[in-house]
């Protein structure tokens, strides 16, 4: 297979989440250097990511090659979904080295973490407010019930009846 044409189905990979697709483009030995997952191994960063994220569309911006071919720069634009439900659209670089077969050898992925420190940090915010409405409820309805006691210890009181110990 051809490096344009490696690019292409790597993209196409990408965007349909096929994991074996995806596997197929690199060697055996290949590792992939990430911001986010560190060092890993293909298998375990691609099975991770897919497991994760979801991307509607990859769209290849820029391609840069050496003389060589044996290295290729990759600008790309994903619209993707964290943890599949969240949109983020995000400007990648993906840096592939090849070795002699025309296998990936080395994936660096070089990204703008903003939009999804932003996204993160909105999510965060989002889970706060909900733990922050469901303490004031179970606060609410907590002491809801202690008036509730409350006036059946003064009903009691008043009849004679001992419902507290």
């Amino acid at each position: 297979m051809k490096i344009e044409e490696i690019i292409q189905t790597y993209a196409l990979a990408l965007r349909d989440n096929d994991y074996e697709a995806m596997i197929n483009l690199f060697a055996a030995d290949a590792m992939i250097f990430s911001f986010q997952a560190g060092v890993q191994q293909p298998t375990v960063f691609f099975r991770n990511l897919f497991a994760t994220t979801s991307r509607s569309a990859v769209k290849i911006k820029t391609v840069f090659f050496n003389e060589a071919k044996s290295e290729v720069a990759v600008h790309i634009n994903l619209v993707a979904l964290l943890d599949k439900q969240y949109p983020i659209n995000m400007e990648v670089v993906d840096i592939f080295e090849f070795d002699s077969k025309n296998k990936i050898k080395t994936l660096r992925i070089i990204l703008d973490t903003y939009p999804i420190r932003a996204l993160k940090e909105k999510i965060a915010i989002q889970q706060h407010a909900a733990v922050g409405i469901q303490s004031f409820f179970r606060g609410y309805l907590a002491r809801e019930k202690i008036k509730k006691l409350r006036r059946l210890k003064i009903v009691a009181q008043s009849s004679n009846v001992s419902v507290f110990p």
